[in-house]
C-alpha cells in the first residue's frame, strides 16, 4: 500500500467462503460469497431507482449489453460467471438476505462487470 493508508481485515473465517464481491446498500456492506451449493459472483450492482439501464460487460462474446427496463429500488444483481459452479454465464438477481443467486438474464457466456445508471429525467 502506499505510505499513508493501511489495511485491516473486515471480515473472515465463519461461514464466509471465497468472498467474490462486495456491494453498499443503504450504510450496510453486503459481502457476496461462494458457499460451495451457490453461484459464484464476480460483481454486483444496485438499482438506485425505477427507471435507468444496467450494463452488463460480457468478455467472452466482446460486448457491452444495455439492459433497460423497470426496476425496483435496491434491486440487486449478480454477474455469474462461466466457471461458476450455479447458473453459469447468467446475469442473476441477488437476494441479499439470503445471498441466493437466482436467474435474472440470459443470453450471456461470461458477464463481469455491473453499472447501473439511473435515468436523468
Amino acid at each position: 500500500m502506499p505510505s499513508g493508508y493501511s489495511t485491516q481485515v473486515f471480515a473472515s473465517g465463519g461461514s464466509l467462503s471465497s468472498p467474490d464481491d462486495i456491494a453498499l446498500l443503504g450504510g450496510n456492506v453486503f459481502v457476496a460469497y461462494q458457499n460451495g451449493a451457490g453461484a459464484k459472483v464476480d460483481d454486483t450492482a444496485i438499482a438506485t431507482s425505477t427507471r435507468g439501464t444496467l450494463y452488463v460487460t460480457d468478455p467472452g462474446t466482446n460486448q457491452v449489453v444495455a439492459v433497460c427496463g423497470p426496476f425496483a429500488p435496491g434491486q440487486t444483481f449478480a454477474a455469474v460467471p462461466d466457471d461458476s459452479k450455479v447458473l453459469a454465464g447468467a446475469l442473476g438477481s441477488l437476494n441479499l438476505r439470503t445471498g441466493s443467486v437466482s436467474p435474472f438474464g440470459k443470453g450471456f457466456k461470461s458477464p463481469h462487470g455491473l453499472l447501473f445508471v439511473p435515468a436523468t429525467n
